[in-house]
């Protein structure tokens, strides 16, 4: 195993928090109503009871697997080893080596991962 020379979480901006959380919210709201209609009370007279249950599962599926991807693909802690930089994402990692950085520069505004990526990779 490598040495670890430093390590550090990944922390991030209220922006972000608020764009995911509203994201996930989106699909679990509807959720909820769905299964207020389907299982408490007839909030829409309209829609079958099935209809409502089958639409609440499906919601609550969505928002589970959506929370779920968030936790795989969002950095969750920051390595630097004797020859390379490891991310830690929630469900695997990845290695950039010392040898394809070419620049390091802090984050500024809005940007992409294929934005860094380009950014600090050399061109072979």
């Amino acid at each position: 195993m490598d040495m670890i020379i430093y390590q550090d979480d990944v922390e991030y901006d209220l922006w972000l928090k608020l764009i995911l959380g509203i994201s996930v919210a989106l699909l679990l709201v509807p959720g909820i109503l769905f299964y207020i209609d389907g299982y408490v009370r007839d909030v829409s007279p309209s829609l079958p009871d099935a209809e409502s249950r089958l639409g609440a599962i499906l919601l609550f599926a969505g928002t589970a697997l959506m929370a779920a991807l968030f936790w795989a693909i969002m950095p969750q802690r920051l390595y630097i080893l004797e020859d390379r930089i490891r991310v830690k994402l929630g469900a695997f990692s990845y290695s950039i080596t010392f040898d394809t950085i070419k620049s390091v520069e802090a984050a500024k505004g809005l940007t992409t991962v294929e934005e860094i990526i380009r950014v600090t990779e050399t061109d072979e």
